[in-house]
Parts: structure tokens; sequence; C-alpha cells
């Protein structure tokens, strides 16, 4: 498994990275996106789990802490101070949590819950309590690493909200309600040969 994950992420990433660049231009475009890094107030840390971060969180004593991208957050960080962890996921929860929300529900059949999740974390993966949901809606010219972006533009506006309502007293729970047969699970990376598979079947 984890050698067709690899060999997905060194054949058909890049491929699909340089066949996509103008969408993936179309999509910042639109969604008024900045893909320029940040270049003041970074503090960069070995881990997001290490002693150095957790100083550093302690350090400012943030009353709300926004996540993205990170490694799951370790029950020591989220317990080192009183602050509140809110993570913009890239899939609709409790259904898709993991990693490719987006992609892993359209391989699946399932394009009515392709989307991001505003949520509290908690000590699990991508189980904290819903606050913002969105869906989002892939074109013919989308494709597994244009997803991300379309999920940024329908989730960052839902974060916005979440952390102005939090400082507002008035954060609600609004969520996605998957059907039955939806269920809960832990997605990984794909294998190049569930990424081809699924290719075949049009989810691209």
């Amino acid at each position: 498994t984890v050698a067709g994950q690899a060999l997905f992420a060194a054949t058909a990433v890049p491929w699909l990275r340089f066949l996509n660049r103008g969408r993936i231009a179309e999509i910042l475009l639109q969604g008024g996106l900045d893909a320029a890094p940040v270049q003041s107030g970074v503090i960069a840390v070995g881990s997001a789990n290490s002693a150095q971060a957790i100083s550093q969180l302690q350090a400012a004593g943030p009353a709300l802490v926004v996540v993205n991208g990170t490694r799951i957050l370790s029950r020591k960080v989220l317990a080192s101070i009183s602050g509140g962890f809110l993570n913009l996921h890239a899939g609709i929860t409790p259904a898709f949590r993991g990693c490719h929300g987006a992609w892993w529900a359209l391989a699946s059949g399932r394009p009515q819950l392709a989307g991001v999740t505003v949520h509290w974390i908690d000590p699990g993966i991508d189980t904290g309590e819903v606050l913002k949901q969105a869906l989002i809606q892939p074109t013919p010219r989308d494709s597994f690493v244009t997803y991300p972006y379309l999920q940024l533009a329908a989730g960052l506006p839902l974060l916005v909200e979440a952390i102005r309502e939090f400082f507002d007293g008035s954060v609600t729970r609004a969520g996605i309600r998957p059907d039955g047969a939806a269920g809960s699970q832990l997605y990984y990376h794909p294998t190049l040969q569930q990424y081809l598979s699924a290719r075949l079947r049009g989810v691209k």
C-alpha cells in the first residue's frame, strides 16, 4: 500500500499538477486566494507536536487556534492551553475523515458528500464537533489536484465566519447530515492503482 501511495505521489500527482496548472490559477483567481508564501510573523517548528510548538502556544496564550494541514495534534498539545483548536478539514465529516475527502467521496460514488468542514479538534482524528460545512461542485476540468483548491475557496469564508462567531459568543452548529449509509471512515492517500481504477470510472 505504501509503495502504491508513493508511486502515485511521484508520478500521477506531478503530471496532474502540470496538466491542471491553468485550472488551479483560475480557481485561485475566482476564489480570491493568494498562494504566495506568508513572509512575516512565521515561527518555524520541527513538529506541531514538539516541545517548541507547545512553548510557543503557551507564550501566546491564544483563546483560539486555527489549524490547517498539520499532522494529528497530540493530547499534550491540545491540553497545553485553555483555548480551543479549530480545524479546516478537506472533507465532509464524519463520513470522510483523514486525507483527500473530496476525491474519496467522488471515487466512492458519493459526490453529494464532496466538500469541506470547519470543526473543533478533539483527541480523535477529524471527530470533533462540526460547526460549518459546504459542498463543492467539481467541473469536468477538475481533478485530484484541483479539488483542494475548490475546498479552500468554499471553506475559508466559513472559517472566517466561525472565528467571528467564536469571538461574538454566537458559534452555531450547522453540519451536513450524511445519509445513513455513509458512516464514518478514515481515509489515507490513494495508491496509484486506486487512482487509475477511479479514473477509469470518470473520477480524475
